[in-house]
């Protein structure tokens, strides 16, 4: 007989209130060397930064979408703004009947008593169907105890009290499609302090924002985020919307990026399934489905998760959770605190899940890069089309790209001396491996041709990695982008 999911998820909860229950509410410190049992309530994870996987790119996060879920937008309740390093409080104060000096929920040996506090410190609506309101509320309050203590400070987080820059938080949610919060650490700073608010960045010309975009990859991205604000501005009053529906009517935000701001920013209590929460749901659900065909029941699951207390912490904790504990090959069950629920682990099989789907080998994909210098040391760069790979960027020519490996030399595009340069660069796209062999000539060039720079004049170009990669081939090493540079 089948059992369901939630049903057997609850389990967890009886277990968790049983030792909770015969637990004294002032606990000291165990003895050394004592077997101490894990508190769901109490437990940290490791600040390593191992699954910082990143979200797809297109818009848009969602699980299975193309390269990066209503109510309406309500105004947040005060207990429920801050989304901090810490986490925010999960109750309106350490001394409420719900919270224990030293951060842990107090009980007092009944177990339905247990329940009707976790389910008024959480402010549990009316349970999600097959969701019992018990399970769900220890849930809630498992993990925003953990993220409180947990939660990586990251500088689009606010802190305690302060409201959330919706701008900020969609411009993060762009950036963190397919790259690693690492990296994004880097350069939101940067970003945010050349374009603070949509209408800055809406005035900016494309490359500009292609130049400021440097780093991080994925140039549709920034390209989208460009006509985004313009919309905003021309549209919304230079201030993103506040539910789902008219976010997901802006270019490049899909279902995941909206549910994201909409979480975040604008308080709606849904959870926004990135690869890092699907894969955590999927173990925690025992999801046996291949990816593909699991997404549908993933969302399912996640639909039944918000919280109306405290959305945006809710929304980021479960992202938290995947991205430190619950990676993709080595997850730290020791550290989970959702790990009394798990039914992966339960049934020891969280290691084989999510269910990959039948792998395919990434493509290779072959042509030639040309570097072409003048007399005068300078070098030819094209502009590429603005849609497409690399779109808008400065690039060396280049031959059309084929399956099959080059056989010879190629046509080259202009009389001049020509030679091979020993090696290959290669470049890894998200469907296939490019692979370049780059011939360098002296060429002359044509009085008054534009698009010959020496290294100080590259400074203010948006040089794609894989430019960067070619010029460093040919011992040229690319300046480093400049703050505020503009195209020469």
């Amino acid at each position: 007989m089948a059992v369901d999911a939630f049903e057997e998820l609850g389990g967890g909860v009886l277990q968790f209130q049983r030792r909770a229950a015969g637990r004294p509410q002032e606990q000291g410190p165990a003895a050394p060397g004592a077997a101490r049992e894990i508190d769901p309530h109490r437990l940290a994870a490791g600040r390593e930064t191992a699954a910082d996987q990143p979200r797809p790119v297109g818009e848009d996060g969602g699980l299975g979408e193309a390269p990066a879920a209503g109510g309406g937008g309500q105004e947040r309740p005060e207990e429920g703004r801050e989304t901090a390093h810490p986490a925010p409080p999960l109750f309106p104060s350490p001394g409420s009947f719900a919270y224990g000096g030293a951060g842990r929920p107090r009980h007092d040996g009944s177990l339905m008593r247990s329940t009707t506090i976790m389910q008024a410190a959480v402010g549990v609506q009316s349970p999600p169907a097959g969701l019992p309101a018990g399970t769900r509320a220890a849930l809630t309050a498992g993990l925003l105890a953990w993220y409180r203590e947990s939660a990586r400070a990251l500088p689009w987080r606010v802190g305690e009290g302060v409201a959330p820059d919706p701008w900020r938080v969609l411009v993060s949610e762009f950036m963190l499609q397919q790259t690693t919060v690492a990296t994004v650490k880097e350069r939101f700073a940067d970003f945010l302090a050349r374009f603070p608010d949509a209408a800055s960045l809406a005035a900016a010309d494309l490359d500009e924002v292609l130049h400021a975009w440097q780093g991080l990859g994925y140039y549709r991205r920034a390209r989208l985020l460009h006509a985004c604000a313009r919309e905003i501005r021309d549209r919304h009053g230079g201030v993103p919307p506040a539910d789902r529906e008219r976010l997901r009517a802006l270019p490049g935000i899909g279902p995941y990026t909206a549910a994201a701001v909409a979480a975040i920013a604008f308080g709606e209590p849904v959870v926004p399934v990135d690869a890092n929460v699907a894969r955590v749901l999927a173990r925690l659900f025992a999801v046996e489905a291949p990816r593909a065909r699991a997404t549908a029941e993933i969302r399912r699951l996640a639909a039944g998760l918000g919280d109306h207390r405290a959305p945006a912490a809710v929304a980021q904790a479960w992202m938290e959770l995947g991205a430190l504990v619950c990676r993709p090959r080595r997850p730290r069950c020791g550290s989970c605190p959702l790990a009394t629920f798990c039914l992966a682990r339960r049934r020891g099989i969280e290691t084989r899940i999510p269910v990959a789907g039948s792998g395919r080998r990434r493509p290779r994909r072959h042509g030639f890069a040309f570097l072409m210098r003048r007399a005068d040391g300078r070098i030819l760069l094209r502009r590429r089309p603005v849609e497409g790979l690399l779109g808008g960027t400065m690039d060396l020519p280049g031959s059309s790209w084929t399956a099959a490996p080059p056989d010879g030399p190629p046509p080259f595009p202009r009389p001049g001396r020509w030679r091979p340069l020993p090696g290959r660069v290669r470049h890894p796209f998200t469907h296939f491996t490019l692979e370049l062999a780059v011939w360098q000539g002296e060429v002359e060039a044509e009085p008054g041709e534009p698009g010959w720079y020496d290294r100080e004049a590259m400074a203010g170009l948006a040089l794609s990695s894989l430019t960067r990669k070619l010029l460093r081939h040919a011992g040229i090493e690319p300046p480093p982008a400049v703050r505020g540079a503009r195209r020469r």
